[in-house]
C-alpha cells in the first residue's frame, strides 16, 4: 500500500513536471507597487528589457525564462528600487517593482534637471509623470550621479545641505504648505520661496536650518498671520536671533480697525 502510494506520488510529479514543459509564456504581468497612477516608470521599457532577451517571449517555456537575469536587468534602473521576477504555472511572467521616490527636484545653471530621492540618491527626470515637489535651484555643483548618497550634517556638498533643508521642511506639515522652492545663491546662502505671500526668505549659510525654520514659522503664524502677506518683499534670517524684514513698498500696512 505504501509502495503504491509512493510509485502513484512518483508518477504525479512525472508529470507536473512533464506539463511544465509544455507551458509557453502567454502574459508579461507588470505589476507597480505604488499602483500605475504613481508610476515613474514607463511599461514599455519593462517590456523592451524582457523582449531583448526573449524576442519570441510568447512562444517561449515560462520555464525557460531566467528570472534571476531579467531581475538583474530590471534592478539596473535608476528609478527601480527593487524588482522580483517569478513565474506561474498558468503560463504569466509576473514583474513586481518597487520604485524610488522623488523627494525634490533639481534645476542647475546649465539646464540639467534631475531628482533627489528619499534616500538622498540621485536620479533622473521621468517622462511618464512628473512629480509636484520643492524645486531647488541655483548653484548647483553636483551632477546627475547615482552613487550620490546623503553623508555628514557639516558636508560642504550642497545637495547635502538641501536634502536636511528639505527633511526640516518636509517634517512640518504647516511649512511644507508654504514652501515651494529652494535657491541656493551664488555666495551659497540659502532661499526660500513660499507659496503664499510674494517675499523672499533668505537663511544664509547651511548652519542651524531647524533653528532658523522654527523662527521662520513662529513669524508666519504669530506675526504675518496679522499682516498682509505681501507687506514684506525680503525676510532674512541669517543672524542668531534675529528676523529682519524688508517692506515691500508698493503694499500697505493692514488696516485692524
Amino acid at each position: 500500500m505504501i509502495i503504491s502510494s509512493a510509485a502513484t506520488l512518483l508518477v504525479l510529479v512525472i508529470l507536473i513536471f512533464a506539463y511544465r514543459e509544455t507551458i509557453n509564456c502567454k502574459t508579461v504581468n507588470i505589476i507597480f507597487e505604488e499602483g500605475d497612477s504613481n508610476s515613474f516608470i514607463d511599461k514599455n521599457e519593462i517590456l523592451d528589457i524582457v523582449n531583448k532577451k526573449y524576442p519570441n517571449i510568447n512562444n517561449t517555456g515560462i520555464y525557460d525564462i531566467n528570472t534571476r537575469e531579467l531581475e538583474t536587468q530590471i534592478n539596473a534602473m535608476p528609478q527601480v528600487k527593487k524588482a522580483d521576477v517569478y513565474t506561474r504555472l498558468t503560463g504569466e511572467l509576473d514583474i513586481k517593482i518597487k520604485q524610488r521616490l522623488p523627494y525634490f527636484r533639481v534645476f542647475r545653471q546649465n539646464n540639467e534637471s534631475f531628482y533627489v530621492d528619499i534616500e538622498g540618491k540621485t536620479m533622473p527626470v521621468s517622462q511618464q509623470k512628473t512629480a509636484r515637489l520643492i524645486v531647488v535651484s541655483g548653484k548647483i555643483s553636483e551632477i546627475h550621479s547615482p552613487k550620490f548618497s546623503t553623508i555628514f550634517e557639516d558636508s560642504t556638498y550642497t545637495l547635502d545641505n538641501v536634502y536636511r533643508l528639505v527633511q526640516i521642511v518636509d517634517n512640518d506639515e504647516f511649512m511644507k504648505a508654504q514652501i515651494a522652492q529652494i535657491y541656493v545663491t551664488q555666495n551659497r546662502e540659502y532661499e526660500l520661496v513660499p507659496l503664499v505671500g510674494n517675499h523672499i526668505v533668505n537663511l544664509g549659510d547651511s548652519t542651524e536650518f531647524e533653528r532658523k525654520i522654527r523662527h521662520l514659522k513662529h513669524f508666519y503664524t504669530e506675526v504675518l498671520v496679522n499682516e498682509d502677506w505681501n507687506r514684506y518683499n525680503y525676510i532674512s534670517l541669517k543672524f542668531k536671533n534675529q528676523i529682519v524684514c524688508t517692506i515691500n513698498p508698493y503694499t500697505t500696512p493692514l488696516d485692524t480697525n
